[in-house]
């Protein structure tokens, strides 16, 4: 249970008696009495709140030896007894909390030492595995030295001996067919050009084909052709691209053919052919190598007509046309044909 609650007088007889304005009503003594009544009421309160916890068991540590029955004290020694009992037990309460302190201060240190020598343990192992790592990688790299040795060895052995000078910039070919001696050849590299001369200043002979084929894609001597047979209808005084062949980036040497041919009693007065670079188109010197008569033709007889060799040096590829143009009168439409070839000069 709680304690009681201490009454609070709220009341003032005193303010009341100065209200009816009549001294003969007693509000002060009775406010003073009941005063002193709640004064006591407290102190009795605290008293039994010193000797009764709020449950209604007494305080605790409140009973001495003294207010024990006489059977309760025969039963248990005098208070001497009691007092040296709990001496007694607590000095024993006190060395075994000074021992399990002890034990684990112990403990604790006999932990560290054990994790000393686990890391002490590991520390070892990987020294060990470094030693022997290092162990490893020196004995591969002896074997690699040994190989390398053996390798060098093996160059020097095959090594290209030459002579003990020899004149700057020439070309080195083999002497013999051993294939480790080297020596001077009469052929001059230039440095950045790489341009091509022999030593005292001759000229450099270069050997062509001995066979019936063509320079590579690309090299000297490459050869384009394209031979048109199929007869192609040329209207009087109209430029018409008869043949044409593409080239590729070089320098190349181009020239072409024509045949022409009447239809019914033509009669033909000039005959214009060249290389251009314009579909139907013609075009002069220098790249056109432009051909022209201006004669009378006999009628119904076929004309043969060439163009000049023209040099077409170009950077993209670049198409190039066989035009001819006719001037005639009378008869049907006349022909041609047309032959066009081109051949890389470097």
């Amino acid at each position: 249970m709680a304690y009681p609650v201490l009454y609070d007088v709220a009341y003032s007889y005193t303010g009341f008696q100065a209200a009816q304005g009549d001294n003969s009503f007693p509000g002060t003594e009775l406010d003073a009495d009941l005063a002193g009544l709640e004064d006591s009421i407290a102190a009795v309160l605290a008293f039994v709140e010193g000797a009764i916890r709020s449950d209604g068991k007494l305080t605790n540590g409140s009973v001495d030896f003294d207010q024990l029955s006489t059977g309760v004290k025969a039963s248990i020694g005098s208070a001497s007894d009691v007092s040296s009992l709990i001496t007694t037990m607590n000095a024993q309460v006190a060395s075994a909390t000074t021992s399990a302190t002890s034990a684990a201060t112990n403990a604790a240190a006999a932990a560290a030492s054990a994790t000393s020598a686990s890391n002490n343990a590991s520390s070892a192992t990987l020294s060990a595995s470094t030693a022997s790592t290092a162990a490893t990688n020196a004995s591969t790299s002896a074997t690699n030295a040994a190989t390398s040795a053996a390798n060098a060895a093996a160059t020097l052995a095959n090594a290209l001996t030459g002579p003990v000078s020899s004149t700057d910039k020439t070309a080195v070919r083999f002497s013999g067919t051993g294939g480790k001696t080297g020596q001077a050849s009469a052929l001059i590299i230039a440095d950045t050009t790489a341009a091509l001369s022999r030593v005292a200043n001759g000229g450099v002979p270069v050997q062509g084909t001995n066979t019936n084929d063509n320079g590579a894609a690309g090299y000297v001597g490459e050869y384009l052709e394209n031979n048109v047979t199929g007869a192609v209808n040329v209207a009087t005084d109209t430029p018409t691209a008869i043949a044409s062949i593409m080239l590729t980036p070089g320098d190349w040497d181009v020239n072409a053919g024509f045949t022409v041919f009447p239809n019914g009693n033509n009669t033909l007065t000039e005959i214009h052919c060249c290389l251009s670079n314009v579909n139907n188109g013609l075009t002069g010197f220098p790249f056109g190598a432009p051909h022209a008569m201006h004669v009378a033709f006999l009628d119904n007889q076929a004309a043969i007509m060439p163009t000049g060799v023209a040099r077409w040096s170009v950077s993209v590829n670049t198409t190039v046309y066989a035009v001819v143009n006719l001037k005639y009168t009378t008869g049907g439409t006349m022909t041609a044909t047309a032959c066009i070839r081109a051949r890389r000069a470097r």
